[in-house]
């Protein structure tokens, strides 16, 4: 059976929203509608595989307990997720599950799981503090609650119990080189991922600057890289002492242009910053002002109907409300002003950004074509 739920559906508790079904299901889909889901019980029904979730990016409470899941898949986008539970299915292998980095308590009872070594994936997720495994074929080997104790020290919960002190000071003792090892091994990761990401930053900063790889013989070095006949000739004695004065020289230009272009980047963001700000004032002041015009015709109308409870006259009262329709056209009017004046604003200001851009880009233009023939 397949279930399109709706948003009424779901119902909000304590300002969470919060939705559990009532039927067989077998695929969930349509759950876009309710993107401000936090709290998902999807237990006892015939699902098979986890998707649809994409779009429940405020998801904290999961619950897929009592399905017929055999692979762990579908919940990358769940990074708030700190409540999982995936008790009583099929999942034979912990994996997928590296952007939950919220997640607090995990409940993978009852299904297949026979590797103690798979548990070891559970190490990055630092906020982990509840673990239930309880029913898994591994839980039956003689070295699991000391193969956790030890590889899982932050863990406070395994399988319903108070992880003991005593059984994490045997377990330390048990694994220490191992753990040693599989820390330093960790560490060694971590530095590297932490290099990955850095370099990925500062290769995006020189994308937008329009840079990349200038700051070296890249270049250069990218010409050769498919000119078969060109890197034959380079070989030879004669020519290989020109080579090498030009690649130094490529090399020369295109480090001034890439600190060129950084600075450059520099005076164009600067340029953004200043039209943004401009955009967001004049926007602003129009808001407050047609706000205030708005709270003032509020607090004569206020007035006004306190006058018309009072009034018995039928001339008066038509008097009173003509006047109230000449308030409401004046407001109109007062709006549309505001309205058609901040459009104006907001051309002039589009258009100095456009005229102070294109100086900009100009200017660096004219200056790489200066910088080229130097390598020429």
């Amino acid at each position: 059976m397949l279930y399109f739920p709706s948003p009424e559906d779901s119902i909000e508790v304590n300002g969470d929203v919060q939705m559990r079904t009532q039927y067989d299901v077998l695929k969930v889909d349509n759950l876009w509608q309710l993107h401000n889901l936090t709290k998902l019980q999807l237990d006892n029904n015939i699902i098979e595989k986890i998707q649809g979730l994409d779009t429940l990016v405020h998801l904290v409470w999961l619950d897929l307990s009592f399905n017929n899941i055999e692979v762990i898949e579908g919940l990358s986008a769940l990074r708030k997720l700190e409540d999982l539970s995936l008790y009583n299915n099929r999942i034979s292998v912990l994996q997928n599950m590296d952007s939950l980095k919220n997640l607090q308590i995990l409940s993978m009872g009852n299904n297949n799981l026979t590797s103690l070594e798979n548990l070891i994936y559970l190490r990055r997720f630092q906020q982990l503090r509840t673990l239930n495994l309880s029913g898994n074929p591994l839980s039956e080997d003689e070295q699991y609650k000391l193969f956790i104790a030890a590889h899982l020290p932050d863990l406070v919960y395994m399988d319903f119990r108070l992880i003991d002190e005593n059984i994490r000071d045997i377990a330390k003792v048990k694994y220490q080189y191992s753990i040693e090892e599989l820390s330093q091994n960790e560490t060694l990761e971590r530095l590297k991922r932490e290099k990955e990401e850095k370099d990925q930053q500062e290769l995006d900063r020189h994308k937008a600057a329009y840079v990349e790889y200038l700051n070296g013989p890249y270049l250069f070095e990218n010409m050769y890289a498919e000119d078969v006949e060109g890197t034959r000739l380079s070989t030879l004695p004669a020519v290989a002492e020109l080579v090498e004065p030009y690649r130094t020289k490529c090399t020369e230009v295109c480090q001034n242009i890439f600190e060129y272009g950084l600075k450059h980047h520099e005076k164009r963001e600067a340029e953004m910053a200043v039209f943004n700000e401009c955009l967001q004032e004049a926007v602003m002041e129009n808001q407050e002002a047609g706000a205030g015009k708005i709270q003032e015709f509020q607090s004569k109308n206020n007035e006004l109907l306190n006058e018309l409870s009072q009034i018995t006259s039928p001339e008066i009262l038509d008097a009173k409300s003509l006047q109230y329709s000449q308030d409401i056209a004046q407001l109109m009017d007062t709006l549309l002003n505001l309205e058609i004046q901040v459009v104006d604003q907001l051309e002039e200001i589009i258009k100095d950004y456009e005229r102070n851009i294109a100086e900009l880009v100009s200017t660096f233009l004219e200056t790489m074509q200066g910088l080229y023939p130097s390598c020429s």
